[in-house]
């Protein structure tokens, strides 16, 4: 796969969340994951362009640092680093073999080849601690902006209105690509939610500082807001597939179908979101379905930054450690001793001092610059916390004087109890086997009880369930009678009472007459 599209298959997923700072004096780090603040470049090769633009100007001028650095400590033990870098590299080796003949023709090749193509400690900070994120780029139609005043005022503007605390590493200001009275201003943020909020237009005020400006387009989706879809056939179709997630995820901006090397389809679909509240969702189910399919999702990285020096163009080191006398042009390739004398008589001939072919030197499609970015990530994603790698080739020194023989024996003879030893531990081995073997037997008696409990305890939850149903059965029966009793047979005993009570009074007055009329007569 082309060193443009990595991703972390063979790297665990949780060793992505870890936190590493950098260390103040250039240290190991271990892991090429990073934190927020400390992730690796976009994939954009515009945006790497654009930051060597602004770093190269010499307009350029940094208004705030609010991370600073201790002072690095650049005394090197010369012969110690180009043994070391010998041993990694057979090609350095033989180059000092056929300059050894001419000692100043030596010291200057060593000095514009020391850390050439060597991944040295500088070229693995550089990839770890150099902005993480591509810059927000605005315009002004005036050049007299105050850059820090308009960062506090773009600070203030998303608190008060937005509720959300920006987090900014840097601001510059450049006018580089600016007409006579134009500036652009270049925000560098520190994490990815700020990055989200400043990518949505709508988060802008419309002027600031009162002036009117212009976004710029606005910068690719950086690695910490990405990730990769693994096993995605070559059938599906992307189009399709884009719609899908589109419709799933609010927050999705590009759905890419990554290629290798040989610009060959692969089985690997990048997703880019402008926030990062659904790509840490997915990232922590682990799969995304899509298509009536489960795809394996995984966080997606971007390839490491190469470092090149700005005064020889040569790769691993900065320019401080450079060891040239005189600076090289990037575009001719020719080494002068003042760069800006040169500038104006320039050829502007193209010519890479790496690949000698016709593109600047520090160009980043460099194929030496890319073959370095491929050992460079390897080295990253294989590092150990805080261990420099060792060599292939170790060295041993053997001495006699750390390992003395040992003296003589003193007996000659040894009397033999393996046998009764080795009878004991059968025996007691027998013994434990027959223990094992009981509480094996009660293991299986306990389990065959507990297997009738819980039979049991079944059947009577079946019988409590069948007793509730009649119960309640019962008593719809009861209220039915009741109603009954209530509805009809009362009212009939009142009817019949009242009917038997009228007619008992009449036969009584009937009879009382009949006997007044018997005894008159």
């Amino acid at each position: 796969m082309s060193e443009r599209h990595l991703t972390s298959s063979t790297y665990p997923q949780q060793q992505w969340q870890q936190s590493q700072k950098p260390s103040s004096n250039g240290g190991h780090q271990g892991h090429f994951i990073v934190p927020s603040s400390q992730r690796p470049h976009s994939t954009s090769d515009d945006d790497m362009t654009e930051h060597e633009d602004v770093t190269n100007d010499a307009s350029t001028k940094i208004v705030q640092r609010r991370h600073k650095r201790k002072q690095v400590q650049i005394t090197h033990n010369y012969n110690t680093r180009q043994n070391a870098n010998r041993q990694s590299n057979p090609r350095t080796t033989a180059l000092d073999q056929l300059t050894q003949p001419n000692q100043q023709q030596t010291e200057t090749m060593v000095a514009s080849t020391f850390n050439n193509d060597q991944l040295t400690e500088e070229a693995e900070r550089f990839a770890r601690t150099r902005y993480p994120f591509p810059p927000f780029i605005v315009r002004f139609p005036s050049s007299n902006i105050k850059e820090q005043k308009v960062s506090e005022e773009l600070c203030k503007h998303l608190k008060d209105n937005k509720h959300v605390q920006l987090e900014l590493i840097e601001y510059r200001r450049s006018t580089l690509k600016c007409a006579a009275n134009e500036c652009d201003i270049l925000f560098f943020v520190k994490d990815s939610l700020s990055f989200s909020f400043l990518y949505k237009e709508t988060n802008w005020p419309t002027p600031l500082l009162g002036s009117t400006f212009i976004r710029l387009k606005p910068p690719s989706i950086p690695p910490q807001l990405s990730l990769t879809i693994k096993a995605v056939g070559l059938s599906i179709n992307i189009e399709d597939l884009t719609i899908e997630l589109k419709s799933m995820f609010s927050s999705l901006e590009n759905v890419v179908k990554m290629k290798n090397r040989f610009q060959q389809e692969i089985a690997l679909v990048k997703l880019e979101f402008n926030g990062p509240e659904e790509r840490e969702n997915l990232l922590s189910d682990g799969k995304l379905r899509a298509c009536s399919i489960s795809f394996p999702v995984e966080a997606y990285l971007a390839q490491a930054r190469v470092l090149i020096c700005k005064k020889c163009c040569s790769i691993g080191h900065f320019c401080r450690q450079c060891r040239q006398n005189g600076e090289t042009c990037r575009k001719c390739g020719q080494t002068v001793t003042d760069l800006k004398q040169h500038l104006p008589v320039c050829s502007k001939q193209l010519y890479c001092m790496h690949c000698k072919q016709n593109h600047a030197s520090d160009d980043m499609k460099c194929s030496e610059v890319k073959k370095f970015r491929v050992d460079l990530t390897r080295r990253l994603l294989n590092s150990n916390n805080n261990l420099a790698p060792v060599s292939s080739s170790p060295v041993y020194s053997h001495d006699q004087s750390n390992f003395p023989q040992l003296p003589p024996a003193q007996r000659t003879t040894v009397t033999n109890t393996s046998t009764t030893q080795s009878a004991e531990i059968i025996n007691k081995l027998d013994k434990m086997n027959t223990i094992i073997l009981k509480l094996n037997d009660k293991i299986e008696k306990l389990s065959s009880e507990f297997e009738e409990m819980r039979k049991s305890k079944e059947e009577l939850k079946r019988n409590v369930l069948v007793l509730s149903i009649k119960n309640q059965t019962f008593k719809s029966r009861i209220n039915e009678s009741e109603e009954l009793t209530k509805d009809i047979l009362l009212p009939f005993c009142r009817d019949l009472i009242k009917f038997v009570r009228e007619k008992n009074t009449i036969l009584i007055r009937s009879s009382l007459l009949l006997y007044h009329i018997v005894n008159s007569t």
